[in-house]
């Protein structure tokens, strides 16, 4: 029996799920699904394809791809896990109100009709009971609590009795408690000493220096945000809380960003800096600040990469956060639970009208009656929904970046064709690989050909299955 008959019996998506990446003279041959990327020469790449789709047996000609082969037929890496049966959350997700004192000109997370809307204490008390009974019950040993908003700690009350809480229902069930909140930092003193007492993980939104930061994140009052964003930065540094900076990159600000990951690095030592694309939408057209080119970003996310190296700090976007390979880079379709202060149980804590428009329904319960209440059917929808995405099918992104955002990016009917956050995503791809298999090098010139850059980032179909039709 031959290699090719051994593996094909072992993995039917092996082949299908092996991609060919032309860098400059070179090809990397990517199998996320087996943990394998290699750089090699399009005589292997033809070998390759000789073998394994046109079955082609060439054993003087197979010795020059043996290494490959080999490494596909003793990985042992498969299909990411799919959650069954009754709801594994991938955390609990609290969202004690939807009102900020932010006034963010690219910011759509708050409704002005749920503004003092705030969620009960009672609330937050049985949603955080449900959740370490069924952490208890999978046999976890870690009960996690997000919050979100609006500005979470605009309700700091709420968020106080969720966490003392939760720590005392976590030491009942064995558990460890674990805390993230995501805020503008725009809080009293008193507060923010809350928050390096009992926070583990803080998700700080700081978009760069002064000018950046005051032009694009006002405050509600029409007061600049900067320097009380700073303080609040600077204390969670010095704590024993992890501070996470996520940077909103506009076309502003995009030249900018070595800059601001040298000053984020310096100044308060985050243990990841975030950089994510500005999603444009009226307010920010009336500010000027629009999408920044996926291109430049690429090319300034890398940039970045290098000066963070020099700390030790890491530097991601949310396409390629993940190490492993997964069917959803979002809480969507990991039974993700985020209550809302109106008792909505939902897997995204966007506001529903943003996914309504879409034709989605991402609800998946309601807290009735002093408890949740969760449908096992829309569950599993969800858990279906984000297998199915025609975009992604062919792109060697697939299983890494899983599409994105399901409400903005990879939404039902959305076009097949990429757009620039796929664009950017694959090159961001290509510097992850090229950096992990220490080419610069070769990724250097591949960025400098701007023709190549973009003939590449637009290719259709990655997979080695169609790689006759690129040479024809």
């Amino acid at each position: 029996m031959s290699n090719l008959v051994h593996i094909e019996a072992k993995n039917f998506n092996d082949v299908e799920q092996l991609y060919v990446l032309p860098i400059n003279e070179y090809f990397i041959i990517y199998s996320p699904l087996k943990a394998i990327t290699a750089l090699t020469d399009k005589t292997a790449v033809s070998y390759l394809y000789d073998y394994l789709i046109k079955k082609q047996e060439n054993q003087a000609k197979k010795k020059a791809i043996d290494t490959i082969l080999n490494a596909l037929q003793e990985s042992t890496r498969e299909l990411p896990g799919e959650p069954a049966g009754n709801p594994d959350p991938y955390f609990l997700g609290l969202i004690p109100t939807r009102a900020c004192n932010g006034a963010c000109h690219y910011c759509d997370f708050e409704h002005v009709g749920r503004r003092n809307k705030k969620m009960s204490y009672k609330m937050a008390i049985a949603a955080i009971d449900w959740m370490a009974s069924r952490m208890k019950q999978l046999n976890k040993k870690k009960l996690e609590v997000h919050f979100f908003g609006g500005e979470p700690l605009y309700a700091p009350d709420v968020v106080s009795v969720a966490v003392h809480y939760a720590r005392m229902i976590a030491d009942q069930y064995d558990l460890l408690p674990y805390f993230e909140v995501s805020t503008n930092g725009l809080v009293s003193d008193k507060i923010t000493r809350f928050v390096t007492d009992h926070i583990n993980a803080v998700v700080l939104s700081l978009d760069g220096p002064e000018d950046i930061q005051n032009r694009q994140r006002p405050m509600r009052n029409k007061q600049d945000s900067f320097e009380p964003a700073v303080r609040f930065a600077r204390a969670v540094s010095e704590s024993n809380t992890e501070l996470y900076l996520r940077a909103c990159i506009s076309n502003v600000s995009v030249r900018r960003m070595p800059e601001i990951t040298d000053w984020f690095c310096r100044t308060f030592r985050p243990s990841i800096i975030n950089f994510e694309n500005l999603k444009s939408n009226k307010g920010s057209r009336d500010a000027g600040l629009l999408e920044p080119d996926p291109y430049m970003f690429a090319e300034q996310f890398l940039r970045s990469l290098q000066i963070a190296d020099k700390y030790n700090v890491t530097v991601l976007n949310s396409s390629f956060a993940s190490e492993k390979p997964q069917f959803s880079s979002c809480p969507v379709g990991k039974d993700t639970l985020i209550v809302t202060p109106e008792g909505e149980i939902n897997s995204c804590y966007l506001l529903p009208n943003r996914w309504e428009e879409r034709g989605l329904d991402l609800s998946v319960g309601k807290m009735k009656a002093g408890g949740m209440h969760i449908s096992q059917e829309k569950i599993a929808g969800l858990r279906d929904l984000v297998k199915k995405k025609p975009r992604c099918t062919s792109c060697f992104c697939k299983w890494i970046c899983a599409g994105g955002c399901h409400v903005d990016v990879t939404y039902p009917g959305s076009p097949v064709v990429y757009d620039n956050y796929c664009r950017q995503t694959r090159i961001l791809g290509i510097i992850d690989m090229m950096r992990k298999i220490d080419q610069p090098g070769i990724l250097e010139v591949f960025l400098g050909d701007e023709q190549q850059l973009r003939k590449f980032s637009m290719q259709r179909s990655d997979k080695l299955t169609d790689w006759s039709n690129h040479e024809s």
